[in-house]
This record gives C-alpha cells, structure tokens and sequence, in this order.
C-alpha cells in the first residue's frame, strides 16, 4: 500500500490512483509524541468524477493545511486520510470501517453520489463517528435520523421545489428529463413532483451508462421534440456517455436552456453545452464569485495548500465541512472523540463560517436552508 503526502498532491491525477490507496496529508507529527488527530474521507472514482474528486479532496486538505500551518489543535497536527474505491457499496462501507480501525478516524467529512453516502452514512453511525458534509440530499442522511449525520445542504424535496419555481418563472410550460436514477429514486420523484405542482408537463427519459443505446435514443428525441428546457438529472459518468454518443453533434436542436439540481455532473454539462443558459441550484456559496469572507479564505487557502482545480462546489462543500469539524474539535473534549465532535455540533446553536451560519439545534435535519438558483449564461459567464 502506498501512501502519498498530500502536500505533493497538486501535481498528482487521483484519477490514477488505486482503489483503496491512501491519500494522507500535511500528517506530520508536532509537538513530541503526540498523535495526529485523523479525519477520514472515502471517495467513489470514476470516468467522469474526477473534478468532482479533486474537489472533494482539495477542498478538505485546504483547510487541514492552514490550521497545521497554525499550530494545530491544541498543538495537535490533523491528518486526513483517504481511501479511493468505485461506486459499490460494500467497498465504502469496508473503507469506513478500516479508517476507523486502522487509522483512527473520528470523523468523515464529505461524500458524493446516493449509493456511496448512503453506505458511508450507515457504517459511520455503525462505527460511532461522525459524517459531516454529505452531499446527498435523501431525507435517510438528515441530522434528524441519527445523532452522527451532519448534512450542510437541504433535502431534495425543497431543492426540487426551488428549481421547479425558477423554470416556472421563466415562463417554461414544457420540459423533457434525463435520468439515470431509478423510478423510485427519491431524487427524481421530487423533481417530478415538484415539476407537476407548477404545472409544467415533463416527457422522461431514463438512460443509463450501461446501455449506450438509451443516450443516443434519449438525444435523438429531446432534438426531435418541442420542449423548452431539459432537467438533467444524471451523473458525471453519463454525461461522458452523451458525449461518446454524438451529444455535440445534437445540441444545437435541443432547448437553449438546460435545468438541473446541484450536480457533480455540473462541469461536465458546461462543457457538452457551451452555448446553453444552464439554470442549476446552489446549496453552498460559488466558489468564484460569490462576495463572503468565507469564499475570499477558501480561494486563498486552496491557493496556499491545494491545487485550484479544488475551486468547484465540491471543493466548497468539503470546505466548509471540514471548517465545522475544526471548530467541533475546538469544542470537545481533548481526547477528540467521534463522540465528542458530534456532541460538540448537536450542542451548538449556530456555528458562524465566514458569514454563513450553520445550526443542528434540535428539529433541525440540515446544518443549512440555503438554496439559491446559479445561471450561466451561454457565453459562459456566471450571472448569479
């Protein structure tokens, strides 16, 4: 097994990495002989994932590197450690137990994808360690459903809610949806539901990666058919797939504007529709032009301890996860248990990151409300 500073990781393709190889980073050990305290990540790699991976570990390593470049905790260097597998649920689940066991973890910080967070989020309250920063929105992961599940981002019933009353506003009446997700999907029942109560008639198309044939007939339909917008509803590996599949070569006779929930499949839709409005919600700040402190100390701790390929919504999610964890840790005791960080965050009633409040005060299910629409024009620029 290796194991690769991440102060060298910049310069590195975690794409090219191993399943289950260990990232471990700015782990030096301070201060005599005591031990680093350790937060643990397990990441999902796939074709079209690896922006979103650089973000979420980018994201985490930039804000370890300033507080050990600072002293620590208590004198205490943080060490994050980081295991890479795909995206079947039994290896993360593996991965979670083995950082617990075998590195000491206290907590795990960010994840993506429904069948990766869902596995990490039940062995991490197997294992009594917090998870913090999920970037799911399944009611399963709210704070409400165990003591040791901390999401920033709402559910996707009110996310679905608020994407559905911008296409209303923008007089839209008729849209088609891709989707990769199951018919049960809790994701894709919002979207629909949330699409139905404002009226706006949707045509649905289920593609999958695995069966090409699904994406071309899905291309070929929506540049067929006479709809305003298509709702994306995919994952990055899909949008690799419309790709493979003559997307480009189509995407002039689609709708000039494309929808979509907040996405790891965001950057990859940017590039497949260059010329498109692109409609999306926001959970977490932009990372590039919102105005906060917060975003100002993100931009500037990716520069000094990671690489700006992290500057992604990702990046500022696991950000601020692993700003919330810092000051958990400040707040518990200093034996800096899974227990005593999740107490730690139950107990707060706000915790202030850079102008962005986070609260689990009781009957909370997410640390944030925040849901805002982001539109990128078709000359690319952001306009909110």
């Amino acid at each position: 097994m290796q194991i690769i500073d991440f102060r060298g990781l910049a310069a590195q393709s975690v794409r090219h990495l191993l399943p289950g190889l260990i990232l471990a980073g700015h782990c030096a050990l301070g201060f005599g002989a005591n031990e680093p305290i350790v937060l643990g990540q397990s990441i999902a790699e796939g074709r079209g994932s690896y922006r979103a991976t650089q973000g979420l570990t980018g994201g985490l390593r930039a804000y370890v590197g300033h507080i050990n470049a600072n002293g620590g905790i208590r004198g205490r260097q943080i060490k994050v450690v980081t295991l890479v597998g795909d995206n079947n649920a039994a290896t993360h689940a593996e991965n979670v137990r083995r950082l617990v066991r075998e590195h000491g973890a206290v907590a795990m910080i960010g994840c993506a994808g429904e069948v990766v967070c869902e596995a990490i989020a039940a062995t991490a309250i197997e294992m009594k360690v917090p998870l913090i920063g999920a970037l799911s929105g399944l009611k399963a992961m709210g704070h409400d459903r165990s003591p040791y599940l901390f999401p920033l981002r709402p559910n996707y019933e009110r996310e679905a809610e608020a994407l559905a009353s911008q296409i209303h506003v923008l007089g839209i009446t008729r849209a088609a949806v891709l989707s990769d997700s199951g018919p049960d999907s809790e994701r894709l029942v919002a979207l629909e539901r949330a699409l139905q109560a404002k009226g706006i008639s949707q045509t649905m198309y289920p593609v999958s990666m695995f069966d090409p044939a699904s994406v071309t007939r899905a291309v070929n339909s929506v540049a067929k058919g006479n709809f305003q917008t298509v709702v994306m509803d995919v994952l990055p590996d899909l949008v690799d797939v419309m790709v493979e599949q003559g997307i480009q070569a189509r995407a002039d006779e689609w709708p000039s504007t494309i929808t979509s929930l907040a996405s790891s499949s965001f950057q990859g839709m940017s590039n497949v529709f260059p010329k498109k409005v692109i409609g999306f919600t926001q959970l977490v700040p932009n990372p590039e032009s919102d105005n906060s402190p917060l975003t100002f100390e993100f931009q500037r701790h990716v520069e000094q301890y990671a690489s700006p390929k992290a500057i992604t919504f990702e990046g500022m999610s696991n950000y601020m996860a692993a700003r919330l964890t810092v000051e958990a840790l400040r707040r518990s005791s200093p034996l800096f248990t899974g227990d005593g960080i999740a107490a730690a965050l139950s107990a707060a009633s706000s915790i202030e990151l850079g102008g962005h409040a986070i609260s689990f005060a009781k009957d909370r299910t997410s640390g944030s409300d925040r849901i805002t629409i982001g539109l990128r024009s078709r000359h690319g620029y952001y306009l909110k």
